[in-house]
């Protein structure tokens, strides 16, 4: 998920949550906010979105998505309730809330990346250029701040909408060290258990040019060597 798609979610929170303190709508403006996107802003976004699609493999994979993070978030409310001894009514609503959420924040950066849009991933940076601790908390600092006032806000709401938030303030209140930690040279075991099967098994091409490059590397290297020894001898 984008950091503006986070921010536009936050601010929406805040509004919806100052509006129900202030009383500035009916009782009834949710239902009529659910209806209203579930019947029009839905159908139109479907019309207006799928018809340029090219379905192949691809779109099968990103389809299962929303499936498992419903299948995931089910299992982990589920116990999580019977914890905090939620009401059946609370459950529902976390049961509802929590996939449908999910499968927003992936669903915006997933549709744009298929339209053939920009969606906003950045490149990582890899090959020994890790961040310590320091570095990485003094760049997410404000994430990790605006984490701990939602988790404070959330908490002091309702507890079920902290179970509900907590995908997106765990993200934000951990950014900094989960950055740092996410940044270092994975062990051997690691390694094993995030290798894909083009890392086990590479390509004839890729080791072909491997092996090429090796082999450069060594014949400009020994010949380096060789103009400094003349230099030397020039000398």
């Amino acid at each position: 998920m984008s950091l503006d798609a986070l921010l536009f979610v936050l601010l929406m929170l805040a509004l919806g949550y100052g509006c129900a303190r202030l009383r500035l709508f009916p009782d009834n403006t949710a239902e009529v906010l659910n209806l209203f996107a579930l019947y029009l802003c839905l159908p139109a976004a479907v019309l207006r979105f799928v018809p340029k699609l090219q379905f192949s493999a691809d779109i099968a994979v990103v389809a299962l998505v929303p499936w498992l993070v419903l299948a995931l978030s089910v299992a982990l409310i589920v116990p999580l309730a019977r914890m905090l001894k939620l009401r059946d009514e609370e459950r529902a609503v976390l049961l509802l809330c929590v996939p449908l959420g999910n499968t927003s924040f992936l669903g915006y950066p997933l549709t744009e990346a298929l339209l053939g849009r920009d969606a906003g991933w950045k490149a990582q940076r890899r090959d020994g250029a890790a961040m310590d601790l320091g570095e990485a908390v003094r760049f997410h600092w404000p994430h990790m701040l605006v984490g701990i006032a939602v988790t404070i806000v959330c908490w002091e709401t309702s507890p079920g909408l902290l179970v509900w938030m907590a995908p997106v303030v765990l993200g934000l209140v951990l950014s900094g060290p989960l950055n740092w930690l996410t940044s270092q040279e994975a062990g051997p075991a690691m390694s094993a258990v995030l290798s894909t099967p083009v890392d086990r098994f590479p390509a004839s091409v890729e080791l072909r040019a491997l092996r090429h490059t090796e082999l450069w590397r060594d014949r400009l290297a020994a010949e380096a060597a060789r103009s400094e020894s003349r230099t030397l001898a020039a000398a």
